[in-house]
Parts: structure tokens; sequence; C-alpha cells
């Protein structure tokens, strides 16, 4: 069991301030930038950390075994945010599709009206 698995708080300490820094600049890479959602998730994974130690495996290396888990932790990240993307434009489309066939049916009623009041006001050829 490593001190970390036996939450040794200056253990903890340890481990934060040699991974931070990279892990923020990785998510970065892998976020686009989005330093605010890089920072959240990294919190996240330190918090998780903390609160259940156990799952890292102690045969591992735990380099490999963090920047793992922060790649899984962005690529989730990705395909949650590329589904609200695709979810608001599917939405969009659809907002822009109802007001074209609305403006399209109020125009044709608006002709019809027209035509039937054109129509009546016409006089009978003699």
């Amino acid at each position: 069991m490593t001190p970390i698995q036996q939450n040794d708080v200056h253990a903890f300490d340890e481990l934060y301030a040699r991974y931070a820094q990279r892990i923020l600049g990785f998510m970065l890479k892998m976020l686009g930038n989005n330093e605010g959602r890089a920072q959240d998730l990294r919190q996240d994974l330190f918090l998780k950390i903390a609160e259940r130690p156990h799952p890292f495996d102690t045969t591992k290396k735990f380099y490999t075994w963090i920047f793992t888990t922060v790649a899984n932790m962005c690529r989730t990240e990705y395909r949650n945010n590329s589904r609200h993307a695709i979810w608001d434009i599917d939405a969009a489309n659809a907002q822009t599709a109802v007001t074209e066939n609305l403006v399209e049916e109020v125009d044709a009623l608006r002709f019809t009206n027209e035509l039937n009041q054109a129509l009546n006001n016409l006089q009978p050829e003699r």
C-alpha cells in the first residue's frame, strides 16, 4: 500500500506538486486550450485521488496510471461536449426549418388572401 493509499497528507501534497502543472498542460492540449474546463477536471482528478486512492495498481508506474486516467477524463469530456454541440446544432437547424416553414406558410396565406381579394374586385367582362 502506498502512502497516498494510507491517506498521508504530505504524500498527497508531493503528488500534487509533482504532477499538477504537467496534468494541466496535457489537459489544455486535449481540451483545445479551455483553461477553465481543464482546471475543473484537474481538480476533479485530485479530489478523486484524495477520496478514493485505492484504484491505483501499485505494480504499475504511477505516471502511466495518472496520465491514462487524465486522457480518459478528457476523452469523456470531449465526447460529452460533442454530443451537446450536435444537439445544439440540431436544435438550431430545427428552429431554422420551423421558422422558414412558418414564413413560407404565412407568405402563401397572404398571397392567397390578396389573390382572392383581387379576384373579388374584378368586374366581369361584357
